[in-house]
């Protein structure tokens, strides 16, 4: 399924997590596509989405969508975009 998704509106339609990793220091968080979406271009390739390393300041990210298994309980820690006024 993964691999049919190309853009962000897709992912979030699907209600799929981002695993955003760092290929610099490999610092790795995970988002909710919809939670992305609203403040990046949903119609963008998920390659084209541009993320910072909170860790190392890189720009050389990537984006892995990856689907939510609700029925297992599994901690995962999740991050939510929010725009500092």
């Amino acid at each position: 399924m993964t691999s049919t998704i190309k853009s962000l509106a897709q992912a979030a339609r699907h209600d799929m997590l981002l695993a955003v990793r760092c290929r610099g220091c490999g610092h790795c968080a995970n988002f909710l596509a919809a939670d992305v979406a609203k403040f990046a271009n949903s119609s963008r390739p998920l390659e084209a989405i541009r993320f910072v390393c909170s860790e190392c300041d890189g720009r050389d990210i990537a984006v892995l969508p990856s689907q939510i298994d609700r029925d297992r309980a599994r901690n995962i820690l999740v991050w939510r975009p929010v725009r500092l006024k």
